[in-house]
């Protein structure tokens, strides 16, 4: 808005300088008067533009530099240890019937997540909030017509994404599933290395590793085809405002 003024300004003083609009052409360029580019308004609009972007810039950064990693790494250590916590005070028919890899994954990928995907998804969600906000709020305020597309187009997005939230949490749970067997093969060939040499099984844990991990990338592909459904619809929907 305050660029908008700016620019306002800008243009009346410059038809106030080259009254003649249809010769400018024709003319050799003048240079602004320092009135108008100096002017109280444009002034006044271009530190509260300044004051806006530094502080959104500072604000990104103590963000970015000090608040992510505070509470990432809080979240990580109390998560880890509720999570030893639960698995020290199991009872033994726990441990018992649940395998080790499944046991190792909860300790890894849910940590991993925390630590490494947690920051990077938090930032882009928040990111994504200010700037709906600040797409739609100007546009219903300045054109209250558009709420006539913007509402159907909300109910197409809460569609699109209640269908992928429930496909996700499928998936997501499928891929944990065929992960834990691979961590489960690979501390239990650890453990018996040399008894499978000495029956000269090394093949069959080859082929049957193949296959635990083929199950586990065809649960991948299936996560990064649902983002992928995801970004089209979302991307088809986002150019059926203009």
């Amino acid at each position: 808005m305050w660029l908008c003024r700016a620019a306002s300004v800008s243009v009346a003083g410059s038809a106030a300088v080259s009254p003649n609009h249809r010769d400018i052409r024709t003319q050799p360029l003048q240079p602004f008067p320092a009135k108008i580019l100096l002017g109280k308004d444009a002034v006044m609009s271009l530190g509260v533009y300044s004051i806006l972007s530094i502080g959104s810039v500072g604000t990104g950064l103590v963000a970015q530099m000090l608040l992510l990693p505070l509470m990432v790494k809080r979240t990580g250590s109390k998560l880890h240890s509720n999570m030893l916590s639960s698995v020290c005070s199991a009872p033994l028919a726990f441990l018992s019937k649940s395998p080790v890899g499944q046991i190792l994954n909860r300790f890894s990928s849910d940590i991993m997540n925390t630590d490494f995907s947690l920051p990077s998804n938090l930032t882009a969600y928040m990111n994504q909030i200010i700037g709906i906000i600040a797409a739609i709020i100007p546009s219903i305020v300045s054109l209250p017509v558009s709420l006539a597309i913007l509402a159907p187009l909300a109910i197409a997005y809460y569609i699109v994404q209640k269908f992928y939230n429930y496909y996700s949490r499928t998936v997501k749970r499928l891929e944990a599933t065929t992960e834990s067997p691979i961590l489960n093969a690979v501390s239990e060939s650890l453990e018996g290395i040399f008894v499978i040499r000495a029956s000269r099984l090394q093949d069959r844990f080859v082929e049957q590793m193949g296959r635990i991990v083929d199950q586990n990338t065809l649960a991948k592909y299936m996560v990064t085809a649902g983002s992928l459904w995801l970004a089209v619809r979302a991307e088809t929907l986002g150019m059926c405002r203009y």
